[in-house]
């Protein structure tokens, strides 16, 4: 082979080169090698290479025997033939239209049998022709005449472009519709369409923390106005009272757009503060409860106490919680800062006070509710029991009792909470509205789930004595409570009033929490802790469609009472008489939670893990 020397003396640049070690078989590059020269192996070019430049550049090859430039030209060709394949098929191969991956995102989630186009045009069509129009939708959407692009519809598979569905079948359609292909946030669904949404989701509202008036929210919702045009509600408010209508619609058209409704949902909510609107503030603390109790209801607990805290925080910020305070509101800089309610709310009449009324307690009750459900025992203090936060706004009237004027002028409030907790309230004078009544039955969950996590059996001389007389003043508080309660046998098992049903058991499960530390030794506490169970399943309300997120853990933690009286008896004495009766309180239970694990997942979570239990 012939040395590098006898091809002229080095340059300059490579003089500073070390020196080239032997090369093994076949690492030279490929000039070197037609050649047969020696080859340093430096890369990207050799030293051979860099002292003599050559048309055909310093290249090595892979362990193919490849180079380079030879794979990217064999990927190139492979693909060209691949694009000539789908565009130019032979009769054997089925035809690929090749389209942009970028279009927007949720045209490739979507999965239904039908469309939105197929009630837009049902619109258009005789009523009769689709089940998704309500009995009122007897005009066309003021939403598709307006000529913006901020009212154009929800996205709309075009007749090119078949969708499928759940079922497996897929369905091809036009629509007057069909080329809405954009999907932006000020986007609507058809009005036939807006109207069966809220048909579906104003049935609920007791169970969901809505603290609107229903009938004007409805009248706003459906007047003939651009998306978030006032007094229409705001975007965010209403994309999620879509999301909740399509979710109880349970119709395959509705259902499956689901996720586009909540990605809607996120985004407005997100957003609405920044737009001008004078009902931004209030109507985004109403989207963050119904998020919230959206989450909690899909078992997506982190998901759910974000929007909770943003409820809250809003809430707070607002100073919804000194609402009708009769003290004198806080010095500059002493306590918690809040900000001046007269430039975000300004009610016109009572029945919007009674509105931001019933905003602070919907907070208050989905905040308290969500963390005795959920949090650990001994963890339950956030933000509204932080220092400072004193609530002076006076307990929730119904919407019916603003109406009637019982929100009288000098009606003030001042250390409700407090004045509650401390039993100044009892005897109770005159009859509770249902929001008081879940507001409170919540509160006292919540402290009784709070006290439990503090017993101990070591605890110090001191600390138990404080502990126990904590104990027994909460003790005699839910008791008072509880009696106070409309008894459930006053009404038919068909008539009775949810909110009265949820605010029974809320209560039996504060006794429940209360009395559980004792119930092993103390036979008191345990008949308390069964027959507090008992109630619980006993008048569960079955085959309702959807009840309120807080009973799947209600239900749960009444099993768990059964299922530890089985454990200790066997323990104790072995299968003894009267266990069937307590067997029948469990299947009792699970009977009461089965009809809603199939559309909720925290039910269905809640299903299967006292199953596991036994």
């Amino acid at each position: 082979m012939t040395s590098d020397s006898n091809h002229g003396s080095p340059s300059s640049s490579s003089s500073t080169r070390p020196a080239a070690k032997p090369l093994k078989r076949g690492r030279a590059c490929i000039s070197c090698r037609f050649l047969k020269i020696k080859c340093d192996g430096a890369k990207p070019i050799c030293g051979p290479c860099m002292r003599h430049p050559k048309d055909d550049g310093c290249e090595y090859s892979d362990a193919q025997g490849r180079s380079r430039t030879k794979v990217l030209e064999e990927t190139i060709q492979s693909l060209q033939a691949r694009l000539d394949e789908l565009q130019n098929p032979h009769d054997s191969t089925p035809s690929v239209t090749l389209h942009d991956p970028y279009r927007p995102y949720n045209e490739s989630r979507l999965g239904a049998s039908q469309s939105f186009a197929e009630s837009s045009r049902a619109a258009e069509a005789p009523m009769e022709a689709s089940s998704l129009l309500s009995p009122l939708s007897t005009f066309d959407s003021p939403l598709a005449s307006q000529g913006s692009p901020n009212t154009a519809p929800y996205l709309i598979p075009t007749a090119s472009s078949p969708i499928s569905g759940s079922s497996g079948r897929s369905s091809s359609v036009s629509s007057p519709y069909q080329n809405a292909t954009t999907f932006l946030g000020h986007e609507e669904p058809p009005l036939p369409v807006i109207q069966t949404l809220l048909d579906s989701f104003l049935p609920h509202v007791t169970e969901l923390g809505f603290f609107l008036h229903p009938t004007r929210f409805r009248a706003d919702a459906l007047r003939p106005l651009r998306f978030g045009q006032t007094p229409r509600p705001t975007m965010g408010l209403l994309s999620t009272v879509y999301l909740w209508g399509a979710q109880f619609s349970q119709q395959d058209p509705l259902i499956s757009y689901e996720e586009i409704f909540l990605s809607r949902a996120l985004q407005n909510t997100a957003t609405d503060l920044t737009r001008d609107h004078p009902h931004r503030v209030l109507h985004t603390i109403q989207a963050e409860v119904l998020l919230a109790y959206y989450f909690w209801r899909n078992g997506k607990i982190l998901e759910a106490k974000t929007h909770a805290g943003g409820a809250v925080s809003l809430a707070i910020g607002c100073g919804l919680h000194r609402w009708r305070s009769a003290r004198p509101p806080p010095m500059p800089g002493i306590g918690v800062v809040v900000e001046n309610t007269s430039n975000v709310m300004s009610p016109r009449d009572s029945v919007e006070e009674g509105e931001i009324i019933n905003g602070f307690w919907a907070v208050w009750t989905l905040h308290k509710s969500l963390s005795a459900a959920v949090d650990p025992a001994g963890a339950l203090c956030g933000a509204l029991d932080a220092p400072g936060i004193l609530v002076d706004t006076p307990w929730p009237l119904d919407m019916e009792g603003y109406r009637d004027g019982l929100l009288t002028q000098d009606l003030r409030g001042s250390s409700t909470i407090r004045n509650f907790l401390s039993g100044a309230e009892y005897p109770i004078q005159g009859k509770m509205s249902n929001a008081e009544m879940i507001a409170k039955a919540v509160t006292l969950f919540h402290r009784a789930s709070f006290l439990s996590g503090q017993a101990s059996a070591d605890m110090p001389t001191r600390d138990a004595q404080i502990f126990h007389s904590a104990f027994q003043s909460l003790d005699s508080l839910v008791s008072s409570f509880h009696a106070s309660l409309p008894s459930l046998d006053s009404y038919g098992s068909e008539s009775r009033p949810r909110q009265v049903t949820l605010a029974h058991a809320v209560t039996n499960a504060a006794i429940i929490k209360l009395h559980n530390v004792f119930a092993y030794a103390n036979a008191n506490s345990n008949d308390l802790c069964m027959n507090a169970a008992r109630s619980i399943v006993d008048n569960a309300q079955q085959d309702l469609g959807f009840v309120n997120p807080l009973m799947g853990s209600l239900w749960v933690t009444a099993c768990q009472v059964f299922i530890n009286e089985i454990s200790k008896r066997r323990a104790i004495h072995g299968v003894v008489e009267g266990e069937e009766s307590i067997w029948s309180g469990l299947r009792a239970g699970l009977s009461a939670m089965k009809p809603y694990s199939a559309a909720s997942q925290l039910m269905r979570a809640s299903f299967g893990y006292i199953h596991r239990l036994v």
